[in-house]
């Protein structure tokens, strides 16, 4: 039996980051070499970004990026919930919609491993390994409930033996970012590496 191998795709999310800046660099004075080297010399963009909505917001921006759809239709609408009562405590969207087919569904039909390392709106994806983007007081608590909430449980304890603590969301430094990264670099050497 001749298996054709089914080309890999890598989703890269850099909220906020406009196409112009890694599409124009030197017409803005901007040098992202990294961004440049893995996406435009060896990768692909998409040149017109993502519609979504306005003002823009990350959690409608990225459930519209893994569904294909968008806010009315997927029902992120803010990255808040709507909760004029404070009955929520200051809740964000950090769950995959229920209204429509995501990305990491898709993949999983048509044959595919999918991960996934704190992508917004990631709470309860459908996917083969999720380490969804939660938060709460930014304490070992985070690490614990982020843990039960991974796909499979268990999945974050595994990573933070190596790598040391999941920086789920709230950590918006350089280090939190890092680690970040760091998760992402252990998701595909551990779990998706051939």
């Amino acid at each position: 039996m001749n298996r054709q191998r089914k080309p890999s795709v890598l989703l890269v999310s850099v909220d906020a980051l406009k196409p112009e800046f890694v599409l124009e660099q030197q017409r803005l004075g901007v040098n992202l070499p990294t961004m440049t080297r893995y996406f435009l010399e060896n990768g692909m963009v998409t040149r017109k970004g993502v519609k979504s909505v306005f003002p823009t917001f990350t959690y409608p921006c990225h459930q519209s990026i893994i569904t294909g759809t968008r806010p009315a239709t997927h029902g992120i609408v803010n990255n808040g919930m709507f909760d004029p009562t404070g009955k929520h405590l200051g809740a964000w969207h950090w769950f995959a919609n229920r209204k429509v087919k995501t990305l990491w569904q898709a993949a999983k039909e048509g044959g595919y491993c999918s991960a996934s390392v704190a992508f917004p709106t990631s709470v309860g994806a459908k996917g083969d390994y999720i380490a969804p983007e939660f938060w709460w007081d930014g304490s070992e608590l985070d690490s614990i409930f982020i843990d039960m909430v991974s796909c499979p449980q268990g999945l974050i304890s595994e990573m933070e033996a190596d790598i040391g603590r999941y920086a789920g969301g709230l950590d918006l430094s350089d280090g939190g970012d890092a680690q970040r990264g760091a998760a992402a670099l252990w998701m595909l050497q551990n779990k998706l590496a051939p």
